[in-house]
């Protein structure tokens, strides 16, 4: 049997110079700017963590400065009750700027950030920073963003940008007529949506990875009002729910399958009106999308999560077949159930 061994990788962050020569990589992010590079020397050590080799000569590596120097492909926009939704096709590698004589690099950007302004205000000062492909340190700049109608799209002009340099636009503006939103860029498809808009206000709305140095087309778009009969009746306005739910959609393979109907269900009619219910639904759905991007590379795994949720789903078409006062109650019973449960167990073991 041949002999087993590991790799020891140490690793010497460098606080001056940018290396010439060396490959790049965009594994450790330049949060700070004096950070230009890392020298690491590779050990190589036996099973029984003897070494048998180490290099003499440490390797050189930069890191990379470069933005994304292309816009989200596959964008959509669709107007919505009170809000506009978009996707796009996520999942996709793009090429990097990279200091003149720099190898080529490619990654996954890992957000886009998308851009809302009202269709008639006219030129708007928005926030952006111009690229530093050697040292990293990105200048900070004033630009101005204008809406020239569909066939012109949006005009972007940066007083302080030299001709040929890169610029991106902040994804946090202070500029109160100008809405931004960061989304994952984590899976195949990603949707998002911005809520919280007058139905019939015509908007434009733009992307671009966040970082990156291209936009996307401008589009105008107008949110829309969806009003059921008992709403034009004098009744309250119906809230808007998310028709996603992120692992139960990547464990069955649709939105439409009915266990996800009734977790969805669950959710909307039980979940959301306990005690806590909101936030619960709200960690959810920011730590859930990363999850459901596991699943899909790896699908081996989604037998086990379907298994794991069946009890949820029998729950939810028991609750389901009463009236949503009792569902309500039967769930209040079965946690404060668990919650004696778990009290009981730990005074038992002593521990309380």
């Amino acid at each position: 049997m041949a002999d087993q061994y590991k790799v020891t990788l140490s690793i010497e962050i460098l606080e001056t110079g940018n290396i010439a020569g060396a490959q790049s990589i965009a594994s450790l992010a330049a949060a700070d700017a004096s950070v230009k590079g890392v020298k690491y020397i590779l050990e190589f050590l036996d099973k029984n963590g003897e070494a048998q080799l180490k290099e003499t000569s440490p390797r050189l590596a930069p890191l990379v400065f470069g933005k994304p120097t292309l816009a989200p492909e596959g964008l959509t926009y669709k107007g919505i009750h009170e809000g506009v939704q978009f996707s796009w096709a996520g999942d996709v590698k793009v090429a990097y700027s990279v200091a003149s004589g720099g190898q080529e690099v490619s990654f996954v950007p890992r957000n886009v950030a998308f851009f809302l302004i009202d269709r008639n205000s006219g030129p708007l000062d928005i926030e952006a920073q111009i690229v530093d492909l050697n040292e990293g340190n990105h200048q900070d700049t004033a630009c101005r963003v204008e809406y020239f109608g569909a066939d012109v799209g949006c005009s972007l002009t940066c007083a302080d940008a030299q001709e040929g340099a890169l610029v991106y636009l902040k994804s946090s503006q202070s500029n109160s007529a100008i809405t931004t939103k960061v989304i994952s860029n984590n899976s195949v498809q990603p949707t998002g949506k911005m809520i919280g808009l007058t139905p019939d206000q015509e908007v434009v709305v733009w992307a671009q990875y966040e970082g990156g140095t291209q936009q996307s087309a401008c589009t105008a778009i107008s949110p829309i009002s969806t009003r059921s009969l008992t709403e034009e009746n004098g009744a309250e306005p119906g809230k808007q729910v998310d028709p996603r739910c992120f692992i139960a959609t990547a464990a069955w393979g649709s939105t439409l399958a009915p266990e996800v109907n009734v977790l969805r269900w669950l959710r909307d009619a039980v979940l959301l009106r306990l005690p806590g219910g909101e936030s619960l639904v709200a960690w959810y759905y920011a730590e859930s999308p990363v999850w459901a991007a596991e699943l899909e590379r790896q699908p081996w795994i989604k037998p086990y999560v379907r298994a794991a949720l069946w009890p949820v789903v029998v729950l939810g078409w028991t609750l389901r077949a009463i009236s949503p006062l009792w569902s309500m109650l039967a769930v209040y019973v079965l946690l404060c159930l668990a919650f004696i449960f778990v009290l009981y167990r730990v005074r038992k073991l002593g521990q309380w």
